[in-house]
């Protein structure tokens, strides 16, 4: 499985761009990769997209790597990992915009939609457990910051990058599903099954 985090200009599927990629190859979790692309020409830049990943229109016009570029060597890594199972906090949204990049940029690759979504899975172990969960105006309120915090790590830098993304997720896998601590990022933050 690999876990993957992506930033973008916003959340519009077909207006906004991808710019940054995470990814933790779970199975070999030194195999990092992270990557900042330049937006598609035309896309549309959301103010309030860019205020969560901290990025600014200047920063994103002196990226020097290309969507296709920076496609091609995610390829690449996915190739070289055992599998391509997603495992993050509300995968959807990466999925779908890094399958559109893809089909964009004229790489040959595409992300399965079946992930391992740890919003999901939080949500059955404390239905298991029978612990409710914790919701608000009827909605959950199981962000990565919660799930970080459910296994004893503070809330995720902000602004946060593609990487540092994927990495909470990762390490979230670890210790609230498989019950271990990997990530040496993380290992100065107590852990009890």
């Amino acid at each position: 499985m690999i876990s993957i985090d992506c930033e973008m200009t916003g959340i519009d599927f077909c207006r906004c761009s991808l710019i940054s990629v995470g990814a933790i190859d779970l199975s070999n979790p030194e195999r990092r990769i992270y990557l900042e692309m330049k937006p598609f020409d035309g896309a549309f830049l959301d103010d309030e997209g860019l205020a969560i990943n901290g990025f600014t229109k200047e920063q994103l016009e002196k990226i020097p790597l290309s969507q296709k570029e920076g496609l091609e060597q995610l390829k690449k890594f996915l190739d070289e990992s055992d599998g391509r199972t997603v495992v993050g906090q509300n995968v959807a949204a990466d999925i779908i915009f890094l399958n559109m990049s893809f089909v964009r940029e004229g790489v040959d690759c595409k992300i399965p939609y079946r992930a391992f979504d740890l919003h999901s899975a939080v949500c059955a172990k404390l239905l298991l457990n029978k612990e409710p969960i914790p919701m608000k105006e009827r909605k959950s309120t199981l962000n990565l910051d919660v799930l970080l915090n459910m296994a004893g790590i503070p809330d995720e830098p902000k602004p946060h990058n593609a990487l540092t993304g994927a990495l909470s997720a990762a390490e979230v896998y670890f210790r609230l599903i498989e019950g271990k601590s990997v990530l040496p990022e993380f290992s100065s933050f107590k852990f009890e099954k």
